[in-house]
């Protein structure tokens, strides 16, 4: 259990510190193509697939089921749902072992104000998680040939004064040296803009005013470095945003068309989405207002909605190979302190964190067992972060 006790140690303080695991090698340029027909219609909800008679991906879940409780678990269930009902716990949690849902259910509000009960459907703010999509979409145009790992921005982004020393797998390694605009705005953006944009980044509705989709690109040529590309690792936000652009530019499509077409549909995740406030759970803070992160300002780096189901049809799809290939998945899955492409992994341990104001969420999956565990919450009165209760279940498993 070594693994496990380090991993919640670290997932507590949200981005952990882990010893570097020996590099796999390095595949630096695939040439596979594949394609996917998918067909969209309009649901209640949002935009979902209707999976086509050309591409029908595998459904490991039943999306109509709020609850889910496999008979051969009850000793592990019922103690799952004692520790979550005595934590007061807010949110969805998903539990499987390879194409097995172990558990999964909703406790609490979706919508405390309207009084809904939260249920294994209910979709949220996943956050950074988001991340490892944009990563593989990101690796999916290198097996096509249409990028390199190696690229530098320069070729994106001409007019970036240090877009030489900056390649695509530096963002995705999280070393570019660059600053994180959501996190530390006062060190990437003027003092004249910080302000308004921490007030505008956060939005209750669509009434207040969008940043322009490059609004990015005009600071990011005047802030100055973290630190030297490629001499350490610095979770930055600011990385997943410009490859969502690159994503934008290579295929000519917005962040979220792609994404729905070769990320959320072939993987059939029916509810995930990249629109803003497109969930049906809501996060209320004490004084009863809630706020989402703005697509503008979330874009590749944590702007994906989804339920517990779409990220369980999300790691299946992504284990099996359907998404990127088996040599690029180990490549994802090497780490230089910590962090591969979009996501953490240590010691056969897959993870990330994802936070947007009231939203909360962890997922984990031990990658050699297919074993997940998923927990989303929307509540900030939540004593633990969803890692501490996704961590919790994944101790009561192994006990």
């Amino acid at each position: 259990m070594k693994r496990f006790i380090a991993l919640l140690a670290a997932t507590m303080l949200l981005t952990g510190c882990f010893s570097e695991v020996q590099p796999l090698q390095e595949t630096a340029e695939i040439n596979v193509t594949s394609e996917a027909a998918v067909v969209t219609v309009q649901t209640e909800q949002q935009a979902a697939p209707v999976i086509s008679a050309d591409y029908a991906p595998d459904m490991f879940c039943d999306y109509s089921a709020g609850r889910v409780e496999a008979p051969a678990y009850d000793k592990y269930i019922a103690k799952a749902d004692e520790f979550l009902v005595q934590e007061d716990f807010q949110g969805a949690v998903l539990v499987a072992k390879g194409e097995d849902i172990i558990y999964a259910a909703g406790y609490g509000y979706a919508d405390e104000v309207n009084g809904t009960r939260c249920t294994a459907r209910d979709t949220f703010e996943i956050g950074s998680i988001s991340k490892q999509m944009t990563a593989a979409a990101i690796l999916q145009l290198c097996e096509q040939g249409r990028l390199s790992l190696y690229d530098t921005l320069h070729k994106f982004f001409p007019e970036y004064e240090h877009g030489r020393n900056i390649t695509i797998k530096n963002l995705l390694q999280m070393r570019s040296g660059l600053y994180d605009f959501l996190n530390n705005a006062g060190d990437f953006f003027p003092a004249d803009f910080e302000e308004e944009f921490l007030e505008r980044a956060d939005a209750p509705d669509q009434s207040t005013p969008d940043f322009p989709r490059d609004f990015l690109l005009e600071y990011l040529y005047t802030s100055p470095l973290e630190g030297t590309p490629d001499d350490h690792y610095y979770y930055c936000n600011t990385n997943y945003y410009l490859l969502g652009l690159i994503i934008e530019q290579v295929t000519g499509m917005t962040y979220q068309q792609y994404m729905s077409e070769q990320i959320f549909e072939p993987c059939g995740m029916l509810t995930a989405n990249n629109e803003f406030r497109c969930t049906t759970a809501r996060g209320y803070y004490a004084d009863g207002t809630t706020m989402s992160m703005r697509t503008s300002t979330a874009l590749g780096c944590g702007s994906v909605n989804a339920s517990v189901y779409d990220l369980y049809q999300w790691y299946m799809h992504l284990l099996d190979y359907n998404i990127i290939e088996n040599r690029t998945l180990r490549a994802m899955l090497t780490p230089v302190e910590t962090y591969g492409f979009g996501i953490h992994y240590d010691d056969g341990l897959a993870y990330h964190v994802g936070n947007t104001d009231v939203f909360n969420a962890f997922a984990m999956v031990d990658v050699q067992d297919e074993f997940i565990v998923i927990a989303l919450t929307n509540s900030p009165k939540n004593e633990r972060v969803a890692s501490g209760y996704a961590g919790k279940l994944f101790e009561l498993y192994y006990e």
